[in-house]
């Protein structure tokens, strides 16, 4: 269990201070935790002993200062600070001194201070230790002027705690009434002080209206102890009115007169100093309430009423002494909570003691779901989902939206914030209940730091964990920089701009500081702020400042600004459909990108025609507009503030020109009749021209895509909170998966894994089946009898691979209980392998052909479990997560499941269309309106990112995968349930579907399934999901579909249909986004290979050596003297073995489904796991696979990391036989009773049945007399079992 936790821990010290621990912990925040340890190693009170104004994170520890230890230092990223190692000054009383629990600080009595310990006498120093006793306190009694005090007229005196070693010689006491600073009393002090009063002084006193408060002090040499204390009036007292009144009069030294409920110096009848008081309250039926009460004997005889809500509801009925009945009554507001009070039927104003405010919630019984009930039984279970925002800026009061279930139980609602370090709780009774599902709270100003919220109403005081959420205040939101960081002189470029604690800034504004200050507000999208620079007046270029207000503050950032870009002529080539335009501009560093660029070619009727632009260039800029007319004179560049009007000086020159040589064309006519055909021929070389050009650009817009993405790749991939729980498959099922891999039903599961729930009762067998199978037994209890018949039925040549696999499985399953024996069976059919093996050794346990490789194969997963659970389990997991994530990155074929982002060139989608992320807002309709605000699924919305040539199942897909991440698997719906509906203008709902009456039907009759663009949805269109109808049709295709590839073409549709083109794909060219995939799972391929072959606290584990010891001895006795033999036989026997099979098929650890194209990525993953064992080196070349070469540079790596794992595992030495056979016990109890044995060992008879005569006459049963007399055993028992008519 962890000491403390708090996020963004970066630094710690330690030091020792008389009998505790003080841990100072530095933080990413720019906070400085003290911890307190007890001696039980426990946090007694943790602070905040600094907090930096910056925010700058403290990563070094600081150390203590050797000359004054209350003094330590401090080391940030810009200063060194000297400071004290507490604030003992800023506590005032002896009591919050010592309350603060800290070891620097003490109470010095003669000074009256807390301070450090060097600074005060020893004996007149009081710390933690001593607690909050030790302080001196003045006391006095009695605290009641009553019949007593009349009597006696003193008061006695004491101080009590450590009043350090002062001297009590010439002491002295005083009481002081402050109300008329009169003197009540004076007397000597030694170690009490009798203080009397007279008789005027008394009646004064008497005659003064309830509480007065009186200073006692006694004074000890030069020091004055004092304190004040409330002295009451029991003649004229009075209770404040509360649910206590019993309780307070007796508190305060004053008498109770139950019969007459009143405090008073005296009572008429009998006095009660136990007050009767209400415990709590039950529910018995959906019409009466049981409450409960203590020392209620008094008022047995008392007629009471019940009363809801301040109203009287009801008479009391009397069950026995401790326990009232109280009606239902009909209530007004429903779904509230309603406090309940007994008072006496007289005076319903005259109330029982009630401390623990007993509470109870109003609902309509007619209502489902709905009963009358205590806060034992909630009604109705109130839940807090999330809150928006959880982040907030520590100045201004922002409001919180807090979105759950059943938030609408209470007339009012408070919101409780508290610090998770300093503990100081705010709270805000400014909330509004808008509905069951949303509280709106406008939030206190606090420090910054994270803190608890907690949703309360009514009269409730404690919180309850589905009530609270985490909240961040943040302070110090600054600007950090401008991306780009330069801009033009024009202004208008758009500019990102990062910083720290941006996501909580409201507002943003900008202006340049060398003008008269105008703000230019800017504008947040999805977290990023976007700011447009200013233009500069005086127009001159030059490194300027820029001020940014934020929250009332303003920051500057330089920005650099250079001269507007300039454009001066421009080009046109066209083809049949088409019309390339190519702008000059002159080179300048402003690095333009395509989204700040705007061509207009300008029309004599309508609107400008946009220029689709290709690609920007240093000198020239290229766009294609849709159009074959080449008639264009005149363009407009836009781009920010500034813009470009360019005309074609080539088109005004060819005019004039035109004019003069009329006269001259008249007389070549003939001679251009005869160059027709060599004109042809150009404009036909023009043409091929422009689409070459066309082609060229396309060609380098991809290749600079795709080198961009490998250049600026990272992991895109982000997992959910490690707060997810990983689905282990359990051991007995992980077990049979990993035995019977070829079973595509769960029929081995049922038939040898227990039900450890469900029993069925057994039916007992005849005696004569109870000695068959103590026979069969004890034949395979008999090692010597169980390798003989193996080899034998090895050698039958219908006993095939599939038998002796299945033989292997139900041996291990036969003998979990005694993995002892079937660990001696094992070792002896290796050695046995081995011997046969001699020709080639390396081709050894390279297959599964033999009982004994399945068998090991079996063997090792039983006993690796625990380490793939505990180890690998996790890794594996996140990378299986991770390809997953990685696939849905980009388009996905959902007819061949290819992908753009892919491990395995196989499963590539290279003829991939241009796509586009957008978000969904997506909401839940899924249940009638009697129960919709009951149910999660109904009252969940969220955001779902999707791109826009998904189909609408895989958008559903989506959509499900992000509600199960947020709220685990719906328990209401699946994906077969649902259809997905557009929430378009006007609330008008339509359908989505896969296939419906606008599905685009190809040639050849092949339909194109539906898409996001198809249905032209926007980005932020909101989206309902609704229960699919009976009769609607499931997401089941028949007939001849496609998605992003054509069936009849390698050539996919253009985008934009108007252009009425195919662009030009090249599978090559999209290798690339098989290395960035590869980048991108690169951390989660090391960490699982690490993983696995990493030892913990270097001890792999024990079978894994038990295996290599085998092994090791072999080689021994054979004399095989090389080195890489044993290096194969050690990876064909675990990594071949074991660690493919489990990367390969994650299904068999986790409870998860395996797509085909998921098992292509691990493939090639899995290969490069094999190629790190292999001692060959490879040579690759550029007709190599791409499935080798994408992992050619890490394989060296890996195997180096391999070499030294087989290092570590042989200096460890062998495995002792008595530490295996312990390994072994402990496996076996702990799955002990998880499979069915019995089954297992009657699955083996038969196929010793099968063989028997066989086995009895084979050379190798010769001199087993014992093992023929068992096969006989063996046949009587199948035998016998055939005739039991219920077997």
């Amino acid at each position: 269990m962890p000491l403390f936790n708090y996020p963004g821990l970066l630094s710690v010290s330690a030091t020792l201070v008389q009998n505790w621990i003080v841990l100072f912990l530095g933080a990413e925040d720019g906070r400085l935790i003290k911890l307190v340890l007890d001696k039980n190693m426990k946090v007694i009170r943790p602070s905040i002993l600094i907090e930096l104004k910056d925010e700058s994170p403290i990563r070094h520890n600081i150390m203590l200062d050797k000359v004054d230890p209350n003094y330590f230092y401090l080391l940030t990223e810009r200063m060194v600070r000297r400071l004290k190692v507490a604030s003992c000054t800023q506590y005032s009383s002896c009591q919050g001194c010592l309350s603060a629990q800290d070891p620097h600080c003490g109470w010095c009595i003669l000074e009256e201070r807390c301070s450090f310990r060097n600074e005060c006498q020893e004996v007149n120093w009081i710390n933690i230790a001593k607690q909050a006793d030790s302080c001196p306190k003045v006391t006095f009694k009695p605290l009641a002027i009553d019949h007593t005090l009349k009597k006696e007229l003193r008061f006695t005196v004491t101080l009590k705690g450590n009043p350090g070693n002062l001297s009590r010689e010439n002491a002295e006491c005083m009481l002081r009434n402050t109300r008329n600073n009169e003197v009540i009393c004076h007397a000597s002090y030694s170690t009490q002080c009798l203080c009397k009063l007279s008789n005027k002084t008394y009646s004064r006193l008497y005659g003064q209206t309830d509480p007065i408060a009186i200073e006692a002090s006694v004074k000890l040499m030069s020091l004055n102890f004092s304190t004040r204390v409330k002295l009451h009036n029991c003649f004229k007292i009075t209770t404040s009115g509360g649910n206590n009144p019993c309780s307070e009069c007796v508190n305060s030294g004053c008498q109770w007169c139950a019969v007459e409920h009143k405090c008073s110096s005296s009572c008429e009848q009998s006095t009660n100093q136990t007050c009767p008081h209400i415990t709590h309250a039950k529910q018995t039926s959906n019409t009466d309430l049981h409450i409960f009460l203590k020392d209620a004997e008094i008022l047995k005889n008392s007629s009471l009423k019940c009363i809801f809500n301040g109203k009287v509801e009801a008479t009391a009925k009397w069950i026995n002494n401790s326990v009232i009945q109280c009606p239902r009554p009909q209530f007004e507001d429903e779904r509230r909570i309603i406090p309940v009070n007994l008072a006496h039927a007289t005076n319903p104003k005259n109330i029982i003691d009630n401390p623990n405010n007993i509470t109870v919630y109003s609902c309509d019984v007619q209502k489902p779901n709905c009963v009358f009930c205590t806060p034992e039984r909630t009604c109705m279970e109130t839940i807090v989902t999330y809150i928006n925002p959880n982040r907030v800026a520590s100045s201004g009061r922002s409001t919180l939206s807090i979105i759950g279930s059943g938030l609408n139980v209470g007339l009012s609602a408070a919101l409780y914030v508290s610090g998770m370090a300093d503990h100081i709780t705010d709270k805000s009774n400014n909330c509004t209940i808008e509905n069951s599902t949303l509280v709106k709270c406008v939030l206190p100003e606090a420090i910054h730091g994270k803190k608890s919220v907690c949703l309360l109403y009514d009269s409730e005081r404690d919180c309850t964990a589905n009530r609270t959420a985490l909240l961040e205040y943040v302070i110090n939101s600054r600007v950090t920089e401008i991306r780009p960081a330069v801009s033009w002189v024009r202004g208008g470029r758009r500019m990102t701009i990062s910083g720290k604690n941006l996501d909580v800034v409201k507002q943003m504004q900008m202006s340049l500081t060398v003008d008269q200050k105008s703000w230019i507000d800017c504008s947040a999208n999805n977290g990023t702020w976007i700011c447009e620079s200013p233009s500069i007046r005086n127009g001159i270029p030059g490194n300027y400042s820029v001020s940014f207000l934020i929250s009332g503050s303003e920051q500057l950032v330089p920005l650099m600004y250079q001269e507007n870009p300039k454009f001066y002529n421009f080009t046109t080539t066209a083809d049949e459909k088409q019309l390339l335009i190519t702008v000059m501009r002159k080179e300048d560093n402003l690095q333009l990108s395509k989204c700040e660029l705007k061509i207009y070619v300008p029309r004599n009727k309508g609107d400008p025609l946009e220029c689709n632009i290709t690609e920007v260039m240093k000198d020239k800029i290229k766009c294609v507009l849709n159009t074959s007319d080449t008639s264009i004179s005149k363009i407009e560049v836009r781009i920010g503030k500034h813009i470009d009007v360019l005309f074609n000086k080539s088109t005004s020159k060819s005019m004039y020109i035109g004019l003069a040589v009329i006269p001259v064309m008249l007389v070549i006519f003939i001679a251009i009749y005869y160059c027709a055909s060599h004109q042809k021929d150009k404009q036909f070389s023009q043409k091929l021209e422009a689409q070459m050009e066309l082609l060229e650009s396309q060609f380098r817009s991809q290749i600079r895509e795709g080198f961009v993405e490998l250049q600026t790749e990272g992991s895109d991939v982000y997992l959910i909170n490690d707060n997810y729980s990983i689905p282990f498959l359990d051991y007995k099922h992980f077990a049979t998966r990993t035995f019977f891999p070829e079973s595509a039903n769960e029929s081995y599961e049922t038939n040898f894994v227990k039900d450890l729930i469900v029993t069925t009762p057994q039916r007992e067998e005849r005696n004569e089946l109870n000695e068959g199978f103590n026979a069969l037994y004890n034949f395979l209890n008999n090692e010597r009898f169980l390798v003989t018949s193996i080899h034998i039925l090895e050698q039958q040549k219908d006993f095939t691979i599939k038998d002796r696999c299945r033989f292997a499985s139900f041996l291990t399953i036969a003998f979990h209980s005694n993995l002892i024996h079937l660990t001696h069976v094992l070792d002896q059919l290796l050695k046995d392998l081995m011997d046969r093996s001699t020709a080639q050794p390396k081709l050894l346990l390279r297959g599964t052909e033999t009982v004994v490789e399945k068998l090991l194969t079996n063997w090792v997963s039983l006993c690796m479990y625990g380490f793939l659970r505990e180890s690998v389990g996790e890794p594996l997991f996140k990378l299986v997560s991770a390809i997953k994530q990685r696939i849905n990155l980009g388009p996905v074929d959902a007819i061949s499941g290819k992908a753009l982002y892919t491990l395995n060139e196989d499963w590539l989608l290279w003829q991939v269309t241009d796509f586009e992320t957008l978000k969904l807002n997506v909401s839940f309709q899924l249940n009638t309106e009697d129960d919709i605000e009951n149910d999660q699924d109904s009252n969940s919305c969220f955001e779902v990112e999707v791109l826009d040539c998904d189909t609408i199942r895989q958008v559903k897909e989506k959509i499900f995968e992000t509600f199960s991440n947020k709220y685990g698997y719906s328990q209401r719906f699946q994906m077969e349930d649902i259809d997905l509906v557009l929430i378009e203008r006007g609330a008008h709902q339509r359908l989505l579907q896969d296939i419906d009456q606008t599905t685009q039907v190809l040639e050849a009759g092949v339909k194109k399934l539906n898409t996001i663009s198809h249905y032209h949805i926007p980005n932020g269109a909101s989206t309902l999901v609704i229960r699919r109808a009976k009769h609607s049709k499931p997401d089941t295709l028949g007939g001849e579909f496609c998605h992003l590839i054509s069936p009849h073409s390698k050539l996919v549709e253009s985008p934009v249909p108007e252009q009425g083109k195919q662009k030009f794909k090249v599978k090559e060219m999209y290798l690339t986004k098989l290395l960035s995939s590869k980048v991108a799972l690169q951390s989660y391929v090391d960490n699982l290979f690490r993983s696995i072959w990493n030892t913990q606290n270097g001890k792999p584990p024990i079978a894994i050596r038990h295996i290599f010891d085998i092994l090791q001895a072999q080689a021994y006795n054979k004399k095989i003297t090389d080195p890489d033999v044993l290096h194969i036989w050690k990876t064909n026997s675990l990594p071949l073995r074991f660690w493919i099979n489990i990367i390969k098929n994650p299904q068999f650890v986790f409870d998860i489904e395996k797509t085909p194209h998921l098992d292509g990525c691990l493939s090639v993953i899995a290969q490069a796991f094999m190629d790190s064992f292999s001692l060959s080196s490879q040579h690759l070349g550029k007709h190599s696979p791409t499935n080798k070469v994408l992992y050619a540079r890490d394989v060296p790596r890996y195997k180096e990391e391999v070499r030294s794992y087989y290092r570590q595992i042989a200096d460890l030495g062998s495995v002792s036989e008595e530490e295996m056979e312990n390994f072994l016990k402990e496996k076996s109890q702990k799955h002990q009773n998880e499979f069915k044995e019995k089954a297992a060992m009657v699955e083996l008879g038969k196929y010793i049945q099968k063989y028997s005569a066989r086995l009895a006459s084979g050379p190798e049963s010769e001199g087993l007399p014992d093992m023929k007399e068992g096969l006989s055993k063996i046949r009587e028992y199948f035998l016998l079992k055939s005739t039991c008519t219920w077997e």
